[in-house]
């Protein structure tokens, strides 16, 4: 991740200064006050604020994930703005938009959808397997931390009946997010089981395994 450091009177003049020196939004950066309330030299002894802004480069990989994310929404009539990052091999895409509803849908199942095109289209384009990550209006993060919850209930349920618990069927996205959440569990352990639609997790003691 690449930084440049920049400063003003106020927190917010620094990062207004960085972000018109990168062309970059707000969301697209992280920000870290170095010195606030301080006397800088450029500042002529004034008092201020001084940043470090970090940002990451535009790789061609992200590039044409943003390009084939923004035509997805040109034809469904959208307007959004699409930033993004890459770390190491994920491509990390997050559209603002004034419809987050109608891209979302259902449980999240439109956003599914508008994640697993792009990706296939992307894959196809740069002929190399590439993992995005589409998030909209931060729905990704809040439904991780639903999923984190759900996990923890059922290894409590687990914990006092000693007795196996199924959770609902989820999507492999969903799947992976679950066992995550209960990978560190000292007292419980799960398990994917079925096929197709119906596949869903098993959370179960682990003095039962």
């Amino acid at each position: 991740m690449n930084w440049i450091e920049e400063q003003g009177k106020t927190k917010e003049e620094a990062i207004d200064r960085a972000l018109r020196r990168l062309g970059r939004a707000l969301r697209e950066v992280r920000v870290e006050v170095l010195d606030e309330n301080k006397r800088l030299l450029k500042l002529l002894g004034a008092r201020g604020t001084r940043i470090r802004v970090y940002y990451h480069v535009e790789t061609p990989e992200l590039a044409a994930a943003k390009q084939i994310v923004e035509k997805l929404l040109k034809l469904l009539h959208v307007r959004a703005d699409v930033v993004g990052r890459m770390e190491e091999e994920t491509i990390y895409l997050d559209v603002e938009s004034d419809s987050p509803g109608l891209l979302i849908g259902k449980q999240g199942r439109t956003l599914e959808a508008l994640q697993y095109i792009a990706t296939r289209v992307l894959e196809s384009t740069r002929h190399e397997r590439l993992r995005l990550c589409l998030d909209i209006g931060n729905y990704q993060e809040r439904h991780a931390q639903q999923l984190a919850g759900l996990a923890r209930k059922l290894a409590d349920e687990v914990r006092a009946t000693g007795k196996r618990v199924t959770a609902p069927p989820m999507n492999p996205a969903d799947r992976r997010l679950f066992h995550m959440a209960l990978r560190d569990d000292a007292d419980v352990t799960t398990a994917s089981e079925g096929e197709g639609l119906l596949r869903t997790i098993v959370v179960s003691a682990r003095a039962e395994r």
